[in-house]
């Protein structure tokens, strides 16, 4: 599992360690604090640690390897200093994102380092490691599990609140659509990940939606674009709660490694209260899985448990700890989510 995740000068944080529940998390917290920069991080991390792995996929380039910046598409950076604290200066521009991973009982802490090129602007990232005899030692690990390697053991992807789903998605080979995902881009892969996994995704939105949708794979003489029928109809013609519950599993099935971790915007976002409850129940009978979640929502919070929620607030931020919350408090964030911070003063005080 990953333990933590910790980060130094990435866009609005500066120094902060973020604790992980083996299974669910749940950020909460308001507008703009830096839930959706904690994603961002997660997945920068994700970049760096592909970009390094050997072509055997059984070990680490000795030296890592850098970012180009226009593969940024999913981090939300207009200019290469957007990465870094609005009041860095070109010559300070240094970031640090680091994953715990815990496989075993043992915990390996991969960290990279980010640096702007001083030379020229918005043409690529200088990565470096921050220890890479850890990496040499989870190399070590993966090598010794049968059938793993350093690209299969660990996956981390993400689904957005309202699945981009494009009109014609081509077939297109495992690799692509890892890639894909691995760019954050896997709503424009979502019937790739369903025609090979139909009927355990089609058993997960039923379970949700509490009906009984008929998923198939419409066979055509031309097999250059692929055609999901749902009940007859054409995926692309669903609603954005079907589709989003569509991006959530088809992820969820597509692979299998050692540790993933599926980060979800705002999965109430398109969801009736009744429907959240029951895709809460049904993510908690998957177990090959690490849930990190962002929500605004009440009645999706009654549903998880106070070990689950993550209360990222500008105490914690200063403090450089997002940790869950104690027990008795959450009857106090779903008494009023959009005053959290204020009604949680005491919450804050116990951190100072």
């Amino acid at each position: 599992m990953i333990k933590s995740l910790k980060i130094k000068n990435f866009k609005s944080i500066y120094n902060i360690t973020v604790k992980f529940n083996p299974n669910f998390n749940v950020i909460i917290g308001e507008n703009n604090i830096g839930k959706t920069t904690l994603f961002e991080a997660v997945l920068l991390w994700k970049m760096c640690y592909d970009g390094t792995i050997k072509k055997s996929k059984k070990g680490f380039y000795a030296q890592a390897h850098n970012l180009l910046f226009r593969d940024m598409e999913h981090i939300r950076v207009y200019q290469d200093m957007d990465l870094f604290p609005h009041n860095y200066s070109k010559k300070d521009a240094e970031a640090e994102i680091t994953l715990e991973i815990e496989y075993n009982g043992i915990s390996y802490r991969l960290g990279f380092r980010l640096e702007k090129v001083d030379s020229m602007d918005d043409a690529y990232y200088q990565t470096k490691y921050i220890d890479y005899s850890e990496f040499e030692k989870f190399a070590e690990m993966v090598n010794s599990i049968p059938g793993k390697n350093l690209s299969n053991f660990i996956m981390i992807s993400e689904t957005r609140p309202i699945a981009n789903i494009i009109a014609k998605e081509p077939y297109m080979y495992k690799a692509q659509v890892m890639d894909k995902i691995a760019k954050g881009k896997g709503y424009e892969v979502l019937r790739n990940k369903i025609k090979d996994n139909i009927l355990n995704v089609q058993e997960h939105i039923n379970n949700v939606m509490g009906k009984d949708y008929q998923i198939v794979e419409k066979q055509k003489d031309d097999k250059t674009y692929i055609s999901i029928k749902v009940d007859g109809k054409n995926i692309f013609s669903y609603g954005s709660g079907f589709l989003q519950l569509a991006e959530i599993f088809s992820s969820l099935e597509y692979v299998e490694p050692e540790i993933y971790l599926l980060l979800i915007d705002e999965p109430d976002s398109h969801l009736h209260a009744k429907l959240q409850r029951r895709l809460i129940n049904e993510l908690r009978t998957l177990t090959n899985s690490q849930l990190l979640i962002i929500s605004h929502n009440d009645r999706f919070l009654k549903e998880v448990d106070e070990e689950e929620i993550l209360f990222m607030t500008e105490s914690a931020k200063e403090n450089g700890i997002v940790d869950h919350l104690p027990a008795g408090y959450k009857g106090i964030v779903l008494e009023n989510l959009v005053g959290v911070l204020k009604m949680l003063k005491s919450y804050e005080m116990l951190e100072n």
